[in-house]
């Protein structure tokens, strides 16, 4: 009983410290969201929020998969922490110098447009998963504190940078230039630090095993990308088929529901370390922790969801100002999916401890294919409204297919009781949404 106490409080301190990270990154966002609202026109904010999209894209790519490669792979040989960071320092500044060049003169060549806006996106994105890199390898050492500590440090700088920046230039580029100087500071400081922490054995020779670790990120690449496309299909599709100023007004709804991801992010980001040793340990093991790491996510998501829902009329106009209250309703079907889309980052974390991240991630293009034509269609007939309900049904075809396939794999034998209180959150919701705004 005293080992399950102390187990249960580390699980409580580890996925707090990682949540009052996360919570903090999806607050200052909504603050700039807010704020930015209020500095920039209607349509230069729909600008911003569209930039501010594509650079997670950006960062999905030039991530490559490293970071869970990293955290899976420390965790069962921590000793190896030296080589690894040897080998992927090396890697970001092959991809950062040349791409800090062509940045810089192509700020230089087209001034404040789209095309200069396109590569400082790129060279933030870059700088962003550098300074990340310090805190995969101190969550996969269970330094989870001061990985914590690190992020939450970055965030209170890049918000305040690009705050500032926006006022003193009234400019979307300018916004970003300040969040790319944050980064690059950001990420010498976690090195400092995991040297000073850490005992990085082999550090040199990882250096030249770079090209052994980019093969072997490919799987977990591919796969980051696909999530990073599945989060942001909504938005490339609305961006495409509807002016800036109502991208806009939809992001404002979005992003709230991104913020709210963090808190299944913090848990599966701390849990995946100990379901890579589950999936050694035996079949049973991993079962049981997957399955409570998703009971507990959905019952968090359904009070989430709920909070979110009856807030909506109160927190859009309040965040945003009067010109977006056409949000609220958007937010409400959004609030929703909530419960769905955490226990999806339970079942899909399982499948990647698992082993089977491959499956895992032709799940997400089938989703990703799926996904983009239902939104075309939607958005196409009704707008708005149209675009958030295919966030709704993306979210059931990916819990969907998770389980279709967690099922066929003999040490994921797992029950759907989660699963089915979270699609009974979100059909009766969505009944009693559908009732109170026919009347």
């Amino acid at each position: 009983m005293n080992d399950l106490a102390a187990s249960a409080a580390g699980a409580l301190r580890g996925v707090g410290a990682l949540f009052a990270a996360r919570a903090l990154v999806g607050v200052s966002t909504l603050v700039v969201f807010a704020l930015m609202a209020r500095i920039l026109t209607q349509t230069d904010f729909g600008l911003f929020a569209l930039a501010y999209s594509l650079s997670y894209l950006f960062a999905a790519v030039l991530e490559g998969g490293h970071g869970l490669l990293v955290v899976r792979d420390l965790a069962q040989r921590p000793r190896e922490a030296g080589r690894y960071l040897g080998a992927l320092i090396l890697l970001r500044l092959l991809v950062g110098g040349p791409l800090l060049v062509i940045t810089l003169g192509g700020v230089l060549a087209f001034g404040d447009s789209p095309a200069a806006l396109l590569l400082v996106l790129a060279l933030v994105a870059h700088l962003q998963v550098f300074a990340g890199l310090p805190r995969e390898v101190l969550i996969a050492g269970d330094r989870i504190s001061l990985a914590a500590a690190h992020s939450i440090a970055e965030t209170v700088l890049r918000t305040a940078a690009l705050l500032a920046a926006a006022a003193a230039f009234g400019s979307v580029l300018a916004a970003f230039v300040a969040a790319a100087v944050i980064h690059a500071a950001w990420a010498a400081a976690g090195l400092v630090l995991l040297w000073r922490t850490m005992d990085l054995k082999d550090f040199a020779a990882g250096a030249g095993e770079w090209r052994t670790i980019l093969r072997r990120s490919l799987p977990f690449g591919a796969f980051i990308v696909l999530a990073a496309a599945y989060s942001q299909v909504d938005v490339v599709i609305v961006s495409l088929l509807m002016p800036l100023s109502a991208v806009g007004v939809f992001l404002a709804a979005f992003r709230i529901l991104i913020a709210a991801d963090y808190l299944p992010e913090a848990a599966w980001r701390w849990s995946y370390p100990r379901l890579s040793r589950a999936a050694m340990a035996g079949p049973s093991e991993l079962a049981i922790q997957i399955t409570t790491l998703s009971r507990a996510l959905v019952f968090a998501g359904i009070g989430t969801g709920t909070l979110i829902f009856l807030v909506a009329p109160q927190l859009i106009p309040g965040l945003y100002g009067d010109r977006f209250a056409t949000a609220v309703l958007p937010m409400q079907v959004l609030a929703l999916t909530i419960p769905i889309r955490f226990v999806a980052h339970a079942y899909g974390a399982g499948l990647s401890a698992a082993g089977v991240q491959r499956r895992r991630s032709q799940i997400l293009l089938a989703v990703i294919i799926i996904s983009g034509a239902v939104q075309f269609i939607l958005v196409s007939i009704f707008g708005l409204i149209g675009a958030t309900a295919g966030v709704a049904i993306s979210a059931a075809v990916l819990v969907g297919l998770y389980v279709a396939v967690a099922r066929r794999i003999p040490q994921m034998h797992l029950g759907l009781s989660p699963v089915a209180l979270a699609a009974a959150f979100a059909v009766g919701g969505a009944s009693l949404l559908a009732v109170a705004t026919s009347r």
